[in-house]
């Protein structure tokens, strides 16, 4: 029993890893479903306790059952609008405990938008859309200062894009450059902040439609993430616009020099829909023992 003499919630917990290309790649996805909202003060808590980048919070009621999820995202530091991994985690979470079935469709709702998804075969495909893509309020100045040297692709512009998070998409020369990024934690936090990004999206192009990059997370949680799929979905959008795609779909890397590769798929449908497609692997299983929610607090109450 808890301080007030009600039960605590038990909130089932999952950790996946989600877009590996093999056992020891991915990036991590917490996954906590309960029958009612966990506050915000202890998600953020548990976020911080399980320590992976970002943890989803989702709500297993009527509605979801029905297909149509609410969902919050924390990372360690602080509570943020969209996680792609964690929803490819959150989907086949669903599906692999009954709520929700492969060779479905459903939604989740989060604070950055409505994501519909279908689930297939193990996979699953998110949708999003386009919510801003515009010239970046930073220059190459700017992108040297906080990453160090470097090459810069020849032609293409530094860009802000968004579908849930903002990213700050920067095309480097090749994909050698990814190697050579300086990276620190404060320069990064600072670079995002004055472009007003959530992270900050370093790419390249390795072969026809297949591209690589880096996501730099500082300003929100981790310094690095190995899968983003918010961000392979904003690159996706960018590639587009600026002519760099031959067809509509194109091959992701990211995780490389993490030595935790990952691979994403993504599907563009110009001018504003992208679909990013991939797996997670479940790790981890089990409870978590939650005060109940009256229990007195000095923390935000939401």
């Amino acid at each position: 029993m808890g301080l007030s003499g009600q039960v605590p919630l038990r909130p089932r917990v999952w950790l996946y890893a989600s877009f590996a290309t093999h056992p020891g790649g991915g990036n991590a996805a917490g996954v906590v479903a309960s029958a009612e909202p966990v506050p915000a003060w202890a998600a953020q808590s548990v976020a911080a306790l399980l320590c992976v980048p970002t943890t989803g919070f989702v709500v297993i009621d009527e509605d979801a059952a029905a297909g149509s999820a609410d969902v919050r995202f924390f990372t360690p530091e602080r509570e943020i609008d969209a996680c792609g991994h964690v929803t490819i985690a959150i989907a086949t979470a669903l599906a692999d405990c009954g709520t929700w079935r492969w060779g479905g469709d459903a939604v989740l709702r989060a604070r950055g938008g409505r994501f519909p998804l279908r689930l297939r075969e193990g996979r699953v495909e998110m949708d999003q859309r386009l919510q801003a893509l515009e010239a970046a309020d930073v220059g190459w100045g700017d992108v040297r200062a906080a990453l160090g040297p470097v090459r810069a692709h020849p032609r293409l512009p530094i860009a802000a894009v968004a579908t849930g998070l903002r990213h700050l998409i920067v095309p480097a020369a090749d994909a050698a450059a990814l190697g050579e990024l300086a990276l620190e934690k404060d320069r990064i936090t600072a670079l995002a902040e004055r472009s007003g990004a959530d992270t900050v999206c370093v790419w390249a192009r390795e072969g026809r439609n297949r591209f690589r990059l880096r996501d730099l997370c500082a300003r929100i949680g981790a310094l690095e993430e190995p899968a983003s799929g918010t961000t392979c979905g904003a690159l996706g959008l960018y590639l587009a616009r600026n002519g760099q795609l031959d067809g509509r779909s194109v091959t992701i890397d990211q995780g490389v020099e993490m030595g935790r590769p990952c691979r994403i798929e993504v599907v563009v449908t110009p001018p504003g829909a992208v679909t990013v497609r991939g797996e997670a692997r479940r790790v981890l299983a089990g409870t978590l023992d939650l005060p109940p929610a009256s229990t007195p607090r000095h923390r935000d109450q939401s």
